[in-house]
């Protein structure tokens, strides 16, 4: 019996030493502009006290998207399911390589990418404009 005790007090602490620094691998921040274009910064879950105890800190990950809609002001562009900054939103920063800006007449709504099929939005102040029932549309100037 002491051996299994043993053995599970090992593998209990190393899972804990595991977690622990598995939570350093990504680059800590105080805010969003902290962190590479394409992240944004996300403040530790759990109790204030456990992430004081372990010194889980704030940290930069990437912001999953389907349209600008869903991304916060400081990463207001939504490319390949990832918010992203514009060269605006971080000087200093490299801008990361993607498609190209998206305008008047792109696709826009269900659209596919190869084998994998993605809610693609407009940028402001552009609206989505589909004919009859289909699934994709194009960036359209609002009427007015």
């Amino acid at each position: 019996m002491t051996r299994i005790a043993r053995l599970g007090l090992a593998v209990a602490l190393g899972v804990c030493l595991a977690g622990v620094f598995a939570f350093g691998a990504a680059a800590a921040c105080v805010t969003t502009a902290n962190c590479p274009i394409d992240r944004v910064c996300v403040p530790p879950g759990g109790p204030q006290w456990f992430n004081d105890l372990f010194h889980i800190r704030p940290e930069c990950r990437a912001r999953a998207c389907n349209s600008d809609a869903d991304c916060p002001g400081s990463r207001p562009l939504c490319r390949l399911g990832i918010c992203q900054g514009t060269a605006n939103s971080a000087a200093n920063q490299p801008v990361s390589s993607g498609p190209a800006p998206r305008g008047v007449g792109s696709a826009c709504g269900r659209v596919k990418f190869g084998q994998v099929t993605k809610s693609v939005g407009c940028p402001r102040p552009l609206t989505c404009v589909k004919v009859g029932n289909a699934e994709q549309g194009t960036c359209r100037e609002p009427r007015t």
